[in-house]
């Protein structure tokens, strides 16, 4: 079943749980006045309409939980105002939007569980110099941390559990003061923990990571956020 939209301008359009199914129409792009479009647990399947990046007035944009599937849409690289972007717990396939990059007013970006062709964090994110919340968990990463990392220091949570990532910590991590939550379990990076890094990580409070991968002992605070004793 398709959905056809035909609606008075309206600045948002939340049908969070609402069983809709079938597909997103093209029509959806008729909705330029749109600030927010939540259509999270809807049931709807196929691929994204490239009408989506007429929404040049998007603000919050949340697609979660739900069986999209197909690449993600060029178009939404037109989406300049978009800030929250949810597109975790579909079926996504191809590469992971290098594009996303360009949206200059993201602070949260979420594309877990989504399977996406294996490949690096695409080096365009570390333009996202807002963003604040950063979520890449089973997403088919490859390769190491990239030391842009340390550049996105408005960041509070970083996930990137769940892939194939490798190497150690970048030292420009240290500058991640304001990061919170570091979930980096289900990869295979490790080795010496810098204490430039743990002494820069001041504001985390939550922290996953395959301690077996890693040079023991842990520094003491780090030891401690994974409920080791410490002397």
């Amino acid at each position: 079943m398709c959905y056809d939209v035909y609606l008075a301008p309206m600045q948002e359009l939340v049908w969070e749980g609402i069983l809709l199914k079938g597909s997103l129409p093209l029509s959806i792009g008729r909705l330029s006045s749109l600030s927010s479009l939540v259509l999270s647990q809807t049931s709807l399947t196929g691929a994204i309409p490239t009408s989506l990046g007429n929404l040049q007035n998007l603000i919050n944009l949340d697609l979660s939980y739900n069986d999209f599937s197909g690449p993600i849409p060029a178009s939404l690289q037109r989406l300049i105002k978009l800030e929250r972007l949810y597109l975790y717990d579909n079926n996504f396939t191809g590469p992971l939007p290098a594009f996303l990059g360009s949206l200059p007013s993201l602070t949260a970006l979420a594309l877990d569980n989504n399977a996406f062709e294996p490949g690096p964090i695409p080096d365009t994110f570390q333009n996202l110099q807002r963003l604040a919340f950063l979520d890449l968990r089973c997403t088919n990463r490859t390769g190491k941390l990239p030391p842009w990392l340390g550049r996105l220091t408005c960041l509070k949570r970083l996930d990137i559990s769940g892939n194939r990532l490798h190497g150690s910590l970048p030292a420009q991590m240290a500058h991640l003061a304001r990061l919170e939550v570091l979930e980096m379990e289900e990869n295979d990076v490790g080795g010496v923990v810098l204490e430039e890094v743990c002494a820069g990580l001041v504001s985390l409070t939550d922290l996953s990571l395959d301690v077996g991968k890693f040079v023991l002992p842990l520094p003491e605070r780090w030891a401690a956020l994974l409920g080791f004793p410490v002397r």
